[in-house]
């Protein structure tokens, strides 16, 4: 049954909401007279899929299909200084904590900020960078082992040797980079296809998974990360 749910919202997403938007770019790039999204995708030579055929879960494909994930990875720029001395001098080793660059984090509530820093509060002997933007009120609320960034190059924190897990919302891009550092994840997806990445994060033993309605217990955060700092399989 799950399945066929799956199945339907795909069938949904596709044929009633995505088209319009789709169309609406294809035109604005290409002109109203350039064939349909639907006309294309009836008529596709290849597809290229931004993805690891190595990370996915098994599943029939034919020969259209190309792999190519990770071609969006660029070439790491230096550490900022300030962020590289928090790598370098940190006891056990720094997690890192990143919902992206679309997420608002200024929305986030109190009581998952909370959850969050009263987590991080139960591994004293390691630093969290957090990639937050501060809120009106947020400052009380920090920890002495987390640092706050607005900006960060996520790659190049990702492969510091002293990194040692990734709080994430399982975007495609973020999970690449992460397996690709071979950094451990704790996965907490928000939305859309991130839902699908945490899964594969989980099914491929490389993270653990939180629930985004349970990321209001410190307990659960605790637990994840105790399992990806600790755990073997995650070593």
């Amino acid at each position: 049954m799950s399945h066929l749910n799956s199945l339907l919202e795909q069938r949904i997403f596709r044929d009633l909401k995505c088209p319009s938007i789709e169309q609406h770019i294809v035109n604005k790039a290409f002109g109203a007279d350039f064939p349909s999204v639907k006309e294309i995708n009836k008529n596709i030579s290849l597809l290229f899929v931004n993805a690891n055929e190595f990370f996915e879960f098994p599943h029939p494909i034919f020969n259209k299909v190309i792999y190519i994930g990770g071609i969006v990875q660029s070439k790491a720029k230096p550490i900022q200084s300030i962020v590289k001395t928090i790598l370098d001098k940190s006891n056990k080793g720094v997690v890192l904590f990143s919902f992206g660059s679309i997420t608002d984090t200024t929305k986030m509530s109190i009581a998952m900020k909370q959850a969050f820093l009263r987590a991080f509060a139960h591994f004293p002997q390691y630093d969290f960078i957090w990639k937050f933007k501060l809120g009106a009120n947020d400052s009380s609320l920090l920890a002495p082992n987390v640092h706050l960034f607005n900006w960060l190059d996520q790659k190049a924190v990702m492969e510091h040797p002293n990194l040692k897990a990734f709080i994430t919302h399982c975007g495609m891009n973020s999970i690449n980079e992460a397996a690709h550092a071979g950094v451990p994840m704790v996965a907490v997806p928000l939305f859309g296809d991130q839902l699908f990445n945490a899964a594969l994060v989980k099914h491929k033993a490389i993270g653990e998974y939180v629930d985004i309605r349970q990321a209001e217990d410190p307990q659960v955060i605790i637990d994840a990360l105790h399992r990806v700092l600790n755990k073997p399989i995650y070593r």
